[in-house]
């Protein structure tokens, strides 16, 4: 796969993640590309180039046709950056991007939601696992925020304070982390689009640590007034999915009309309790 690496400056996990990269990795320096150095990094399964860029994640819009006008083919987007939550949980981080609603505040499109790599998501997330020497969190949050993107793209975060996202060690982890996604194949999980749940999504979590789905765009309970069929058919073509997982409990009120709008559309979908994880 060609996967773009971005690793946007003003986010400060930003520049932590890069350096370490470049010190762990062997990677081949190329011409300029938005005033930055382009490394590249090939093994027998990808083709990677790690940009950098001088604006704020969010900020982003097509920044991908920029990097094909680069020369180079995408395949899979992941922005390398900061992740912020008000309790300031040290942790680490992947989720899918887009909006669920109207409300568009930390950009992207309103009801819209970006193609996402959800095999590539699991392996970051089994691999922040396996590469994470702390005690810290290892997490994934439903799709939320902007920047307004065509390609697949997934974020991979530092969380979640000034101190976490400068700390060396951390951005060690996540340089790791992606080094080895680099270095094997992604395994042909059979995808699916989760529904339901808080924003933390942690049914969904332990089905993508430890059974034989990936998941892809995951549309969390506060967004689940607005979704319906088109919404779910989009989030599904655009996660590459084949049936829809449904965090039941999760899903409060709106049980009955969705189950109606997926049984209407013939879509496979399964309750997350009834998933079989390993232990």
């Amino acid at each position: 796969m060609n996967i773009a690496i971005i690793v946007p400056n003003p986010n400060f996990a930003g520049p932590n993640i890069r350096k370490n990269l470049l010190d762990i990795g062997r990677w081949t320096e190329e011409k300029e590309f938005d005033s930055h150095p382009v490394y590249r990094k090939t093994s027998g399964h990808h083709d990677v180039r790690l940009f950098t860029t001088d604006k704020n994640c969010l900020e982003l819009d097509h920044y991908d046709k920029l990097i094909v006008s680069f020369g180079f083919k995408l395949g899979a987007l992941i922005i390398a950056t900061t992740h912020r939550s008000a309790a300031g949980t040290p942790s680490f981080t992947v989720h899918p991007i887009g909006n669920w609603t109207d409300d568009a505040s930390f950009g992207g499109e309103p009801n819209m939601v970006t193609a996402t790599p959800a095999r590539l998501m699991r392996a970051c997330l089994d691999a922040l696992i396996k590469c994470n020497a702390t005690e810290h969190l290892v997490t994934m949050e439903a799709t939320h925020h902007g920047p307004i993107l065509t390609s697949p793209t997934m974020f991979i975060e530092i969380g979640s304070d000034e101190v976490a996202w400068k700390t060396p060690e951390f951005g060690k982890i996540i340089a790791m982390a992606l080094l080895d996604v680099i270095d094997h194949p992604l395994k042909e999980y059979p995808i699916a689009f989760g529904i339901g749940g808080p924003h933390y999504c942690p049914n969904f979590l332990s089905i993508m640590r430890k059974s034989g789905y990936a998941i892809g765009n995951i549309c969390a309970k506060y967004g689940l007034e607005g979704l319906d069929e088109n919404k779910i058919l989009d989030a599904m073509k655009k996660s590459d999915a084949s049936s829809i997982l449904l965090d039941w409990k999760g899903l409060g009120k709106h049980k009955d009309r969705i189950v109606a709008i997926l049984e209407q559309n013939k879509i496979e979908y399964m309750k997350t309790m009834d998933v079989k994880v390993e232990l």
